[in-house]
């Protein structure tokens, strides 16, 4: 009996920690979040180690929110020269071990990605920044190859 009383109150916390932490669909946090850049994975994403609680961290894949950015492996010479000056504005704007401060965050593809606006400390954001120096492009905008 008391096997399954544990098993029971087990199971019954488990339950109850994934209740709490499951992404909820079309859920928003506003922000800002206070965050580190780990690393520049590529023309719009960042990895940041976000701080979610206090003495506590969460690391994720962020992409860039309101972007359409170029692609590394890209279809053509353009698109690969566009995204390696993407990534290094990037990488000037906010280096790893950059505090930066996310916004208007929400779910990705998976529970490890998610979407948000990046401002640097000093309240420059990172898309704007991008798309005034024509090194990516409005979301929902066209390709590189085929201008």
């Amino acid at each position: 009996m008391y096997k399954l009383m544990t098993r029971a109150a087990v199971g019954l916390a488990m339950g109850l920690l994934m209740a709490t932490t499951a992404p909820v669909a079309n859920e928003q946090l506003q922000g800002p979040v206070h965050g580190e850049v780990l690393r520049i994975v590529n023309s719009n994403r960042v990895e940041v180690r976000a701080r979610s609680w206090l003495g506590h961290s969460v690391t994720t894949l962020v992409r860039i929110r309101g972007i359409k950015a170029p692609e590394l492996r890209g279809r053509c010479p353009a698109e690969k020269q566009a995204a390696d000056q993407a990534v290094a504005m990037i990488f000037k704007m906010i280096p790893p071990g950059t505090t930066v401060l996310l916004y208007n965050v929400d779910a990705g593809i998976s529970p490890a990605h998610v979407h948000a606006g990046i401002r640097t400390a000093d309240g420059r954001d990172v898309a704007q920044t991008l798309l005034q120096e024509t090194l990516v492009r409005p979301s929902g905008s066209g390709g590189w190859c085929d201008d």
